[in-house]
């Protein structure tokens, strides 16, 4: 995986982000003004985060390498080694 295929996978996925609402997936914590990146073949995500059940909310946040990405419940997530964030608006828009 490349960065550029979480962003192309996003982008062909994010309506269905941005219009569900009232669902299971609102638990995962969120991750705006998203971007992210290859560094040593690895794929990682950086951005700040909400709704997260310790951090305080718009805590700057760097990943640790993506495993997977998918769609939830209508929302676009990613899979870190130790936690799933949805994808928020990112900081390309």
């Amino acid at each position: 995986m490349i960065a550029e295929d979480l962003i192309d996978y996003y982008l062909n996925n994010f309506n269905s982000s941005l219009d569900a609402t009232g669902n299971a997936a609102v638990e995962i914590p969120i991750l705006q003004s998203w971007d992210c990146v290859d560094i040593n073949n690895q794929t990682k995500i950086h951005g700040h985060l909400f709704q997260h059940h310790t951090l305080p909310p718009g805590k700057y946040l760097e990943s640790s390498a993506i495993q997977r990405y998918f769609v939830y419940q209508g929302h676009v997530c990613v899979t870190t080694k130790d936690s799933t964030y949805r994808l928020g608006i990112p900081i390309l828009f």
